[in-house]
């Protein structure tokens, strides 16, 4: 109280101002609200690049380029969301650098994507079946596995016994190798779609991370994460998708085979049958030449000679469609070795398993008739 007796001073009590409050932290945002949107921008981008694949390589380079914009897009909005993420990045001397890397990396990866997704399909899809399966040594594998089978097809009408003894122990033996195939594909196929979803976050991710701020760059990789995520998930929508939309036909698939005889011997025919190939604008994936010997002695049985061949060009191998992909070019599956005991030399050709209501049966079945002209001769 004042000496003189008079009221009392009141100090007045005073609120913090805003610029007292502590600064808030910065955190990029979450998807939240808007994941759903960004999962139907990849499922739509990934439609239209299956959809371009039909149209050319040229088409398909542009619907890989929208696949890396549409990325760049949901990027950018999680970037402009938070005001400190977006300053900082535009004070970064390296925006050109980081823009190149971004378009660079992600044609890379989507490119990988689809990639992996063609070898996926060689081995196989709901409209063809590869006989046999596999990759490069499928045709030893097959024979290595049957002998017999491969002797009974070298000799006229089947009785095998007449130049082989039936207590004989036969075995495949790889004589030469000029493949440059893999033996399989099934796991280079997921690794490289895998690998190409994990490498397209770490793209994003290494586009937008700003060094020396641990909430931002925290950020950046969630953001990186959470895209190649819903990039994955659009993917597997397509995949159980595409399934479904095949199952309202039912397919039996019919395989495309023609054995034949001809009266040239096998390095005749070889040199015919390659011509041929070439005409009909199909090149040799395999060449493998083999020997049938006796297990116990070695001694020689037969000499066969295995191919495969199919169109190089993958866009000419395949179409895609909303059922699937669809094999339009056939594969070949050859066989040809000398007729045992006779002159002349014996081929098995085979074009895979196909669906018989649909145009590429036919296209199988037209090939085989084509080549057993060209091969015949005169």
């Amino acid at each position: 109280l004042p000496s003189g007796g008079g009221r009392a001073a009141i100090t007045p009590r005073t609120e913090p101002g805003p610029s007292a409050r502590p600064p808030r932290r910065a955190h990029a945002p979450r998807g939240g609200t808007h994941g759903w949107r960004a999962g139907v921008l990849f499922l739509l981008a990934w439609i239209l690049l299956g959809l371009s694949w039909n149209l050319g390589p040229f088409a398909f380079g542009l619907g890989t380029l929208l696949v890396v914009a549409v990325c760049a897009h949901l990027l950018r909005e999680r970037v402009q969301a938070v005001p400190e993420w977006s300053a900082a990045l535009a004070r970064a001397p390296d925006r050109r650098g980081r823009g190149f890397a971004l378009v660079v990396g992600g044609l890379l990866c989507v490119g990988a994507i689809a990639l992996g997704h063609v070898l996926h399909w060689e081995q196989g899809v709901h409209t063809w079946r590869p006989t046999p399966p596999g990759g490069g040594d499928a045709l030893f594998e097959r024979w290595g596995r049957e002998p017999w089978a491969l002797l009974r097809l070298a000799t006229a009408g089947g009785d095998v016994t007449r130049t082989v003894p039936p207590e004989s122990e036969p075995r495949l033996v790889l004589e030469r190798n000029l493949s440059s195939v893999p033996s399989g594909g099934g796991g280079l196929a997921w690794t490289l779609i895998l690998g190409g979803i994990v490498g397209l976050g770490l793209v994003l991710a290494l586009a937008v991370r700003v060094a020396g701020q641990p909430g931002l760059a925290r950020g950046a990789w969630s953001a990186g994460a959470e895209l190649a995520s819903l990039a994955l998930s659009a993917l597997v929508v397509l995949w159980v998708g595409a399934p479904l939309v095949a199952l309202r036909d039912a397919q039996v698939l019919q395989e495309v085979a023609g054995r034949l005889e001809v009266a040239a011997d096998p390095e005749t025919v070889l040199q015919r049958l390659r011509a041929a190939l070439e005409a009909e604008e199909l090149e040799l994936e395999v060449e493998q030449h083999v020997q049938v010997v006796e297990r116990r002695d070695a001694h020689e049985l037969l000499r066969a000679t295995l191919l495969r061949a199919a169109a190089a060009d993958p866009f000419q191998r395949w179409r895609t469609s909303f059922a699937g992909p669809v094999r339009t070019s056939p594969r070949l599956w050859i066989t040809l070795c000398p007729r045992l005991g006779m002159d002349g030399s014996v081929l098995e050709l085979r074009a895979g398993l196909h669906d018989p209501r649909r145009p590429e049966h036919e296209r199988a079945h037209a090939l085989l008739v084509r080549l057993e002209e060209a091969l015949e001769g005169p």
